[in-house]
């Protein structure tokens, strides 16, 4: 009986160190799992949708008009600085059929910003110029588009309508060339 009584024991021992052990196993394979996110900034990117400009004469007018097209500005900095939008044009040299070339007076190629129209995917809105009209062939840069700290975050777009863009000549004949060059920049902070 004492042997019946040793192996009893024995038995409590290893179903007691059995159960302990599931049970160590068990707390040894749940864990707790942690999930780290991380979010980056990402560039702030100035995009011109047309590289040229289709323009046409108004006879009335002397005027040669066209649109200045979309610009579409990404702000995924995530800083919340704020930017600006920059044009500096060059002055207009005139290419005349007969093989005669000539500058333009400044203020020959204006951007009237009426029925212009900005929208954004989300971020309060930037704001255009100032001025009805901004002349663009001066030799300095213009500012054309403002986000103060806070706007402008996302993706913004300014669009002009047909004939925001109107280059006065006033000598204007058929076959002659009108060369300008337009230089976009975008600096963060306001």
């Amino acid at each position: 009986m004492d042997m019946f009584k040793v192996m009893k024991v024995l038995f409590v021992v290893i179903l007691g160190s059995l159960f302990v052990t599931q049970h160590s196993i068990y707390s040894a394979e749940s864990k707790l799992d942690t999930v780290r996110v991380s979010i980056q900034s990402g560039p702030l990117t100035l995009a011109i949708a047309k590289p040229s400009f289709d323009m046409n004469y108004h006879e009335g007018t002397h005027t040669i008009v066209g649109s200045l097209g979309e610009i579409e500005v990404t702000d995924a900095t995530g800083t919340g600085l704020g930017w600006k939008v920059m044009v500096q044009g060059t002055p207009v040299l005139e290419k005349t059929r007969h093989g005669e070339e000539r500058i333009l007076p400044q203020g020959s190629l204006l951007l009237h910003k009426h029925g212009a129209t900005i929208s954004s995917n989300g971020g309060e809105l930037p704001h255009i110029y100032d001025k009805r009209i901004l002349p663009l062939d001066y030799m300095h840069p213009q500012t054309l588009l403002t986000a103060y700290e806070t706007e402008g975050m996302g993706i913004v777009n300014l669009t002009f309508p047909d004939e925001s863009l109107q280059l006065s000549v006033p000598s204007y004949e058929e076959g002659n060339q009108y060369i300008i060059s337009l230089n976009f920049a975008i600096i963060q902070g306001p």
